[in-house]
């Protein structure tokens, strides 16, 4: 019968833990918009925050897919 070992695995939550990268991502967001003259208001923002880039550019652009 094989024997069972004990497995070590280490989860890290880089994003916000070790490093916040939220200012990076709102800047580069509203530089990206302002390209095509749309102003990122806080709303815009606040809308974006903890969501995955596919998903911000479905519910913006909807319009465009």
């Amino acid at each position: 019968m094989a024997s069972l070992t004990r497995e070590l695995a280490l989860i890290l939550d880089m994003d916000g833990v070790i490093v916040d990268s939220n200012p990076v991502h709102r800047g580069v967001w509203a530089a990206y918009n302002r390209r095509f003259g749309i102003e990122t208001d806080e709303a815009m923002q606040q809308r974006m925050y903890g969501r995955r880039n596919d998903d911000i550019v479905r519910d913006f652009f909807r319009w465009a897919i």
